[in-house]
């Protein structure tokens, strides 16, 4: 049995790794040109947790885990409301649970697949097609792929979706905001004195 997963992200790659291990080849399609870094921490916990267990990765994604010392929260202007220290923030999250960073997570998954399944950098899907017998997918580099199941695991506006389906505005409900996270190498005097930060401003991004 053959897959082709359009998308090398978490859940692309995640998909390729549970598919092999039950005796699937899959083909992983990414349009970015190499893998990407970065990403923001997120706690890792409940069903994925279990998952990550099942699949054998757990070992490898706890060595890359990290303990949140404090999380503090501050008012729109700037001024500190509380903080969670670093036992309040383990006592919540239980022992199946861990923080890490999102692209962690993924890295994980791709040095458990990379010598097993090919990954199609730089390629994108074009189209479409299926009959009973299996799917027939055009890709950006001109080749037409065929197997016995396609994922779409290409994120929020999929285009595996799109050409399956129709338009995204059919699915997706636009909420009208944005977050923004960013990595800082070393944590704000202002924070670690307790002190409150200058106030962010409320439309540092101009909305769509």
């Amino acid at each position: 049995m053959r897959a082709i997963i359009i998308g090398a992200g978490i859940a692309g790659l995640a998909a390729a790794l549970r598919l092999r291990q039950i005796g699937w080849e899959s083909l992983v399609i990414e349009r970015a040109p190499q893998r990407r870094g970065g990403g923001y921490g997120v706690a890792f916990g409940g069903i994925g947790y279990d998952a990550a267990e099942r699949m054998g990765i757990l070992p490898a994604l706890k060595g890359k885990a990290f303990i949140t010392k404090e999380l503090v929260y501050h008012k729109a202007n700037g001024e500190r409301s509380f903080s969670l220290t670093r036992e309040t923030i383990a006592a919540t999250m239980g022992n199946r649970s861990m923080n890490i960073l999102r692209g962690d997570v993924e890295t994980v998954l791709y040095e458990a697949v990379r010598d097993t399944i090919e990954i199609r950098f730089a390629t994108t899907i074009d189209a479409v097609d299926q009959d009973e017998r299996a799917v027939h997918v055009t890709l950006s580099d001109g080749t037409i792929e065929h197997a016995d199941l396609l994922i779409g695991a290409d994120g929020l506006h999929s285009a595996t979706r799109t050409l399956a389906f129709g338009p995204e505005e059919d699915y997706r409900l636009d909420l009208d905001h944005m977050v923004a996270v960013y990595m800082l190498d070393k944590r704000p005097a202002a924070i670690a004195e307790g002190t409150p930060p200058a106030p962010f401003p409320r439309a540092a991004v101009p909305l769509p």
